[in-house]
């Protein structure tokens, strides 16, 4: 039994990203619902199947009927919300992870998820209240900090701003993202030698960033030309890797089965492979430069963690083997409790952890040193073809500093409007 568990693992590990393990599990998913058309979980698991495989749409009809069935269940609205966060149905997914919340007052990934919509449609103040609440039910999401940092900045409250980027980078110490918007609300309160050290510090987890690099580079000139207009452009690109939790089941010789659950990442392909800035009149200014590579972090993380996951997985198998033999043996209330135990133990063994999809997987950026007078910019995407995606036209400030924001996937491009509080 322990050879055959081994060879098990060892073959999970090969296939555990692959393709083949999604069609498969969806094909099992299928086959269950097929036996019981009703039973919530199996709903809640074909869904999130879709939602792994990219298969958005499909993963609609699962989630709704599970929450057709399952009213109460806040789950069943939060996954609904994803799914529809997912398709740009942002209305929709702002109401279903309201009524999630109305369920489950405690539900911290639908407070998260509720603030990330609401500042997608400039609604910061809103998204605000979102995150101090996501972050009062569990005080150590870093997520939750760093965009709720994101909001005070937008709203030009930038001692809030700072002290939220900074319990970020006291949670996560490699968070380059809150190590470089520290360093720019620095910057935007005119406290030039506080700005060095963050940027540096992000510049150092992203060596190869020319944008960085140029950042630190200018914070040692002595002054800078009245007459210039520094122009941030940040770029968020495609989509961090899904976060997964790969399920084999193994029969017991009892007639049951029990789940080997291994954890995995797997990228979502995006199409853009570069990223320009142009004059208004096509000129080429400037390449955006990588800031942060998440998904490279989660990756690396999953490379190296791979053996530790491995034992894990193992060593749930004979607890979760232990406790169904136990509770397969024993009758009356010991045997429910016992039970009850094991079903707990599977549920937390893979809890919810797409609260953050929607998260890009590269921030990159570029620093701009316009005349006073240049009212518009126009930002242009590439696939590793040379062939343009897409473009469009940016309205920045003519006569003051400024920030451009965009959010891009394939040849989807969302900006930002720029307004006066940008610096």
């Amino acid at each position: 039994m322990l050879r055959k568990l081994i060879s098990t693992v060892l073959f999970l590990l090969w296939i555990c990203g692959g393709a083949y393990a999604n069609e498969e599990k969806l094909k099992a998913l299928k086959a269950r619902l097929a036996k019981n058309p009703d039973q919530i979980e199996t709903l809640f698991a074909l869904g999130t199947a879709y939602l792994d495989a990219g298969l958005i749409q499909e993963a609609l009809e699962p989630f709704e009927k599970a929450v057709s069935l399952q009213p109460d269940e806040a789950r069943g609205h939060y996954n609904l919300g994803l799914a529809y966060g997912a398709l740009g149905r942002h209305q929709e997914m702002i109401r279903t992870f309201k009524k999630s919340i109305k369920i489950n007052q405690n539900y911290s990934p639908a407070h998260f998820r509720l603030g990330v919509a609401l500042a997608d449609l400039d609604r910061h103040q809103e998204a605000a209240a979102s995150y101090r609440t996501a972050i009062e039910l569990k005080p150590d999401f870093p997520e939750a900090h760093y965009f709720l940092g994101v909001s005070f900045y937008l709203s030009n409250r930038f001692r809030e701003a700072e002290n939220s980027f900074n319990k970020t980078i006291e949670i996560d110490p490699n968070h380059a993202q809150a190590h470089y918007s520290l360093g720019l609300t620095y910057l935007k309160q005119k406290r030039y030698q506080e700005a060095i050290n963050p940027l540096k510090k992000a510049l150092e987890l992203n060596p190869k960033s020319d944008v960085l690099a140029r950042a630190v580079e200018d914070m040692k000139k002595p002054s800078a030309d009245r007459n210039i207009n520094l122009v941030h452009v940040i770029v968020a690109n495609g989509f961090v890797p899904e976060k997964k939790v790969l399920t084999y089941w193994i029969a017991t010789q009892s007639g049951g089965v029990i789940p080997l659950k291994l954890p995995i990442y797997e990228p979502v392909t995006s199409r853009v492979a570069r990223i320009e800035v142009h004059s208004k009149s096509g000129k080429h200014l400037a390449t955006l430069s990588l800031v942060a590579d998440i998904e490279a972090l989660c990756l690396r993380q999953q490379k190296d963690t791979q053996r530790l996951q491995v034992l894990r997985a193992f060593a749930s198998y004979l607890v979760s083997g232990y406790l169904a033999g136990t509770a397969e043996a024993s009758t009356g209330l010991v045997g429910t409790m016992i039970g009850k135990l094991s079903k707990a133990r599977q549920d937390k063994s893979s809890p919810d952890t797409r609260s953050w999809m929607s998260l890009p997987a590269t921030m990159q950026a570029t620093r701009l040193h316009l005349r006073k007078g240049v009212d518009q910019l126009k930002i242009v995407t590439f696939d590793d073809s040379g062939v343009q995606l897409t473009s469009r036209n940016v309205d920045v400030n003519p006569q003051s500093h400024g920030v451009v924001y965009v959010r891009t996937f394939d040849d989807a491009m969302y900006p930002q409007v720029v307004k006066q509080l940008w610096f």
